[in-house]
């Protein structure tokens, strides 16, 4: 199945400060970061289904799932969204470190 990718406010703020934090210590690590980024969300279209559950999807009661992309140092970032109909919503998109997802968080 195809898959349109929407990308939500929060997700869009979330990836915004990713960048602009990226951007002040390295312009090329942001614009790599970004297009890491971009092909994982590309992948979605395709393969939104596939993707696994978040662990946090027990205590949110929403079935949520994660596409994790690393970049170039191994960095382990999540995007994490739902499925609608023939629709993938991305919510957020979570850094390395970051605590667990809570019901308000999305």
């Amino acid at each position: 199945m195809t898959y349109s990718v929407v990308i939500l406010g929060q997700a869009r703020r979330d990836v915004d400060h990713i960048f602009n934090w990226l951007a002040e210590r390295s312009s090329p690590g942001a614009t790599r970061w970004y297009d890491a980024f971009t092909e994982a969300v590309e992948r979605l279209s395709h393969d939104a289904d596939e993707c696994g559950l978040v662990p946090e999807s027990d205590q949110i009661d929403i079935e949520i799932r994660q596409r994790l992309f690393k970049t170039r140092h191994g960095l382990l970032y999540r995007i994490v969204f739902n499925i609608v109909g023939d629709e993938a919503r991305i919510l957020r998109v979570r850094e390395p470190g970051q605590r667990p997802l809570t019901r308000n968080d999305i």
